[in-house]
C-alpha cells in the first residue's frame, strides 16, 4: 500500500519516498569494497602451511623418543649434568646472610602509598633484684692529701732511724763487734714492705695475685654500701619485628630512624611488709656516693640519657676505677645498663646480670657491625615534677660519628672525656700490671660499660633476642625486703613526620603531646620476685661432712668461709674470712680471733677479737657422702638470710673463691709452699664468691 505523502513536498518528502534506497545501495558499494580489498592480502608461503607445519611436527617428536644420552667420550659429554640427592648429604639450614640485603640503591618500582601507624610497645620482662653489700671506693682529695702527709712524716722517721741504725753499725765495727741486724733493717732490705711499729704482728704477703675489685693506692674515701640491683630482659628482637610491619612498606620508611631507640625507663619498687599491700614509690638514679644519698641528691627522677651523661661524667671523675664488665657487650645498652660501681675486694660476676643473659666468658666469639651514630651528650634541665621531662630530646643535640675501637658491640662508642678520648683514669697515682692484655697502670681500666655512648642501633648480633636492663638502687636498707617493677621508654620514629605520612590516629596523638618525641609502654612490668638486702659478710662452703652414725642423734656438719670487708679505725679497707663448723639451725655469727689482709691483700694482721654477724641461718645440710676412695659428694646448704629469704649455696661453685682465701689467710708454712707452686705457674687463684668471678648466682 502506498503511503500517503499528501502535503510532503521538498527535501522531507524526497528522503520519505527515496532514502530507503539510497542506504541499501551505500551497504552494497561498502561490501564490494571489502570483498575487492580482501584480494590484495599477502599470502603464507609454503613452509607456513598447514601440511609443513605437521610434518616438522612429527619429525620433532620423533627426534625427542629416539634421543640418547652422549656416550663418556662424545664431545657433549662434559654438558651433561647428573641429578643428586641433596636431601640426603646436604644441610637443610639456609644461612641467611648472603641473601641479605641493605635496602641501599634499591626504590620500589611503585612507591609505597601505605600510611604510618604506631606500632605496639613491648616492656621489659622476667624483673629480678639482687640484694649486695660491701665497700665502694670514691677520690678524695683531703683524704689523699692527708696520707701524702703522714708518708711524707713516715719517710722522715724511717730516714732518721736509718742514719741513727747506720752510726750504730758503724760504731760496732769500729769496736769490732759483728754486725746485728735489725728488724727494721730487714724489712728496708725487702724493699716492698715497711715494719709498722704500731702493728708489730702485721706482716707482708708475697707472690698472691693482685687484689679483686677496683684498684686501691690509699687517699681514697672507703664507704660501707648496701643495693640492689635490678635486672631485666628487654626485647629487642621482638620489638624490632613490631616496628618492621608497621613501617617497612609505609610512606618514610628509613632503616636508621625506624630502629627500636631506647631513651630510659622508670623504676618503683615497694617495701615488703607482712600484712600490707604493696606501696610503689618511684627510685631515682644516684651515683653511689653515700654523701649524695644522704642529702637527698639524685642525679635524675628517672634513667635517662641525660641522667646516664651526668653519672658518667660523676664516676670519671669521683670513682676510684671501674669494675671489668663481665656481660656480652652485645647484650649491652648505654641506656639500659649501668655501669658498674667502684667494688672494693672483689669482681662482679653473675650478680651483675640476667641468669638468660650471658657473661663475656661464656659467649661466642664477636661479629663485626655496622658503625653507628652516636649523640654527643647535652646538659639538660630536668624539672623534678615531670619526670617525663627527661626523655625529651634537646632540640640543639647535632649527631656525630662514634668512634667503637676494638668493637663493644651495636650502638656503642667510647665517651669523649676531657682531654681526649680514653677509657677510664682514676685521675691520680700510678702503678703497674697488666690489664684485659695490655699493659696500664694501676689506676686505668677500660670500661667499655662507663665509656659507651648512646648510638642509634641499625642492626641485631645473631642469637640477640634481649638487651640487658641493669639499675642499682642505692637506697635501699639491710633486713628489709622489697619488690621492683620497670617501664620502658621508647624513642617516637613517627615524631616530626609529615601528616600525609601518618595515619589519622597517629596525627591526633602528635598533636595532644606537641612536646613528646618519645613514647611510654602503658602498663608497667610483672613485679620482681622479693629481695632481701644482707647486712654483713658473705658465706660460701668449704666442705660437707655427713653424720658418722655413731649415735641415732648425730648430725651433719657443714664448714663455712664467713667472708667480710670492712673498714678499719685508719680508714684502710680490709679484708676478713675464717672457716668454721657449723650445724643446721645455727646462726652464722662469729666473735673470735680472725686474721684480715689490708692494702689490696698486700700485708696480713690479726685481731684479737672481731665480731662478725650475718644474721644468716644454715636451715639444711646435704652431700658430702663417699662415693670412691678419693671422691665425696658435693656438698650444699640452705640458707636463710635476715629478711626471711632462702637461697642454696653449692660447693661446686664456691671451691674456686674458697681455694684462694684459705691460700691468703693459710699459716705461713702454707702459704710459702703455695707461693712457691704459683712461682712454677702451677697455681693461679681468681677470687669469686657471692658478686664475682667464676661461682655460679645462687638459687631462690
Amino acid at each position: 500500500m502506498k503511503a500517503n505523502l499528501k502535503g510532503m513536498g521538498g527535501i522531507k518528502g524526497l528522503l520519505l519516498m527515496h532514502g530507503e534506497k539510497a542506504g541499501i545501495a551505500v551497504v552494497g558499494l561498502l561490501a564490494l569494497g571489502f570483498v575487492y580489498s580482501s584480494l590484495n592480502l599477502p599470502r603464507l608461503d609454503d613452509s607456513r602451511q598447514a601440511s609443513h607445519l605437521e610434518q616438522e611436527i612429527n619429525q620433532t617428536k620423533s627426534t625427542v623418543d629416539q634421543s640418547k644420552w652422549p656416550s663418556p667420550d662424545s664431545e657433549l659429554a662434559p654438558n651433561v649434568r647428573f641429578a643428586k640427592e641433596i636431601a640426603k648429604s646436604a644441610d637443610p639450614i639456609v644461612e641467611p646472610e648472603p641473601y641479605v640485603t641493605s635496602g641501599a640503591g634499591f626504590t620500589p618500582v611503585i612507591p609505597p602509598t601505605t600510611l604510618r601507624t604506631d606500632p605496639s610497645l613491648h616492656n621489659a620482662v622476667d624483673v629480678r633484684a639482687i640484694g649486695g653489700s660491701g665497700l665502694f671506693a670514691f677520690v678524695d682529695e683531703e683524704i689523699r692529701k692527708a696520707q701524702e702527709l703522714k708518708r711524707a712524716a713516715e719517710e722522715q722517721q724511717r730516714a732518721r732511724m736509718a742514719e741513727k741504725q747506720a752510726q750504730e753499725q758503724q760504731q760496732q765495727m769500729e769496736e769490732g763487734r759483728q754486725v746485728r741486724r735489725g728488724r727494721e733493717q730487714a724489712g728496708m732490705e725487702m724493699g716492698a714492705f715497711e715494719v709498722d711499729p704500731n702493728h708489730p704482728n702485721r706482716r707482708l704477703l708475697q707472690g698472691m695475685t693482685s687484689a679483686m675489685g677496683v684498684p686501691l693506692q690509699g687517699g681514697e674515701r672507703i664507704e660501707r654500701a648496701y643495693w640492689a640491683t635490678v635486672v631485666a630482659k628487654v626485647p629487642i628482637r621482638k620489638q624490632l619485628d613490631e616496628y618492621q610491619d608497621a613501617f617497612q612498606n609505609a610512606r618514610g620508611y628509613d632503616p636508621a630512624n625506624d630502629f627500636p631507640r631506647y631513651k630510659g625507663y622508670m623504676v618503683q619498687r615497694s617495701e615488703v611488709v607482712r600484712g600490707k599491700p604493696l606501696e610503689w614509690k618511684a627510685v631515682a638514679v644516684y651515683d653511689a656516693q653515700r654523701q649524695s644519698i644522704v642529702a637527698n641528691k639524685p642525679i635524675g627522677p628517672v634513667v635517662s640519657e641525660t641522667a646516664v651523661s651526668k653519672l658518667m661524667e660523676i664516676a670519671s671523675t669521683m670513682w676510684a676505677g671501674q669494675p671489668m664488665e663481665p656481660v656480652d657487650p652485645r647484650y649491652l645498652d648505654p641506656v639500659l645498663t649501668l655501669p658498674l660501681p667502684p667494688l672494693v675486694g672483689r669482681e662482679w660476676g653473675a650478680d651483675a646480670t640476667h641468669p638468660d643473659i650471658p657473661l663475656a666468658i661464656n659467649a661466642p666469639p664477636m661479629e663485626e657491625q655496622f658503625e653507628p651514630l652516636v649523640e654527643e651528650p647535652v646538659e639538660q634541665q630536668v624539672d623534678p615534677n615531670d619526670p617525663e621531662a627527661a626523655f625529651r630530646t634537646d632540640p640543639n643535640r647535632q649527631p656525630m660519628l662514634g668512634s667503637r675501637p676494638g668493637g663493644f658491640g651495636p650502638g656503642m662508642g667510647r665517651m669523649p672525656f676531657p682531654g681526649g678520648e680514653r677509657g677510664f683514669s682514676r685521675g691520680y697515682g700510678e702503678g703497674g700490671g697488666r690489664f684485659m692484655g695490655g699493659e696500664m697502670g694501676r689506676g686505668e681500666r677500660y670500661s667499655p660499660g662507663l665509656s659507651a655512648m648512646s648510638g642509634q642501633r641499625v642492626t641485631l648480633p645473631r642469637g640477640v633476642d634481649y638487651l640487658l636492663l641493669r639499675f642499682f638502687d642505692y637506697t635501699v636498707e639491710p633486713g628489709k625486703k622489697y619488690k621492683y617493677r620497670v617501664k620502658l621508654v621508647l624513642a617516637d620514629p613517627n615524631y616530626g613526620l609529615p601528616d600525609n605520612a601518618l595515619e589519622p590516629a597517629v596525627q591526633d596523638r602528635l598533636r595532644a603531646n606537641k612536646k613528646r618525641d618519645f613514647r611510654l609502654v602503658e602498663e608497667w612490668s610483672e613485679p620482681s620476685p622479693t629481695v632481701g638486702i644482707p647486712v654483713v659478710g658473705m658465706v660460701q662452703i668449704v666442705e660437707v661432712k655427713p653424720p658418722s652414725g655413731r649415735t641415732f642423734n648425730d648430725e651433719p656438719t657443714v664448714k663455712l668461709m664467713v667472708e667480710q670487708f670492712d673498714v678499719d679505725a685508719e680508714g684502710i679497707a680490709i679484708h676478713i674470712a675464717k672457716e668454721k663448723d657449723f650445724r643446721r639451725g645455727y646462726v652464722i655469727n662469729l666473735n673470735e680471733e680472725m686474721d684480715y689482709t689490708g692494702d689490696g691483700d698486700r700485708w696480713i694482721d690479726t685481731y684479737d677479737s672481731y665480731k662478725i654477724q650475718t644474721g644468716v641461718t644454715a636451715l639444711d645440710v646435704a652431700g658430702g657422702q663417699r662415693l670412691t676412695k678419693d671422691i665425696t659428694a658435693p656438698g650444699r646448704v640452705l640458707l636463710m638470710d635476715p629478711s626471711g629469704e632462702l637461697s642454696i649455696r653449692k660447693e661446686l661453685d664456691d671451691s674456686m673463691s674458697v681455694e684462694y682465701l684459705q691460700l691468703l689467710f693459710a699459716k705461713p708454712d702454707k702459704r710459702r709452699e703455695g707461693e712457691e707452686g704459683m712461682m712454677r705457674g702451677e697455681m693461679m687463684f681468681m677470687p669469686g664468691g657471692p658478686g664475682g668471678g667464676f661461682p655460679g648466682r645462687r638459687e631462690r
